[in-house]
């Protein structure tokens, strides 16, 4: 049995290559970016530091319940990628998870947070497809 951690992990290198294929480009993993938050790691970052982001592979709770922890971390994540140098494309690639009455999380998160995203572009990733497909569009944009 694999741990959320690795879990966690193996999802971050698919939404890479993922995104990787889209942009044609290559991300490097776990990097600080120069005039970004201190000691902060973004999971992807471009050669140059011109395009950022990170890889949240969250789901709806069993129940149905909104997963408020997880939308807290989704806020913080996106504050500190609006606190990098103005030029940064930034990007937050979330799993695709869809609850049978309210949708797809990432959908709900980028509608509700909509005023806090700033320039964020918001991707979800199916794991099972492999597609990504642009939810919020915001600086980055995906050919």
């Amino acid at each position: 049995m694999t741990s959320h951690k690795d879990d966690g992990r193996a999802f971050q290198l698919r939404a890479k290559h993922a995104v990787e294929a889209t942009l044609g480009i290559t991300l490097r993993l776990e990097v600080m970016i120069p005039g970004g938050p201190p000691g902060r790691r973004f999971d992807f970052a471009s050669a140059d530091f011109s395009i950022v982001g990170e890889a949240k592979r969250y789901s709806w709770t069993v129940s149905g319940n909104d997963p408020s922890a997880k939308l807290k971390d989704l806020r913080t994540t996106a504050a500190d990628l609006q606190a990098l140098p103005p030029s940064t494309h930034t990007f937050l690639v979330m799993a695709r998870s869809v609850h049978p009455h309210k949708g797809g999380l990432a959908e709900m998160y980028a509608r509700r947070d909509r005023a806090r995203l700033g320039p964020v572009t918001v991707l979800e990733f199916d794991e099972s497809s492999g597609t990504l497909r642009v939810v919020r569009q915001g600086r980055l944009r995906l050919p």
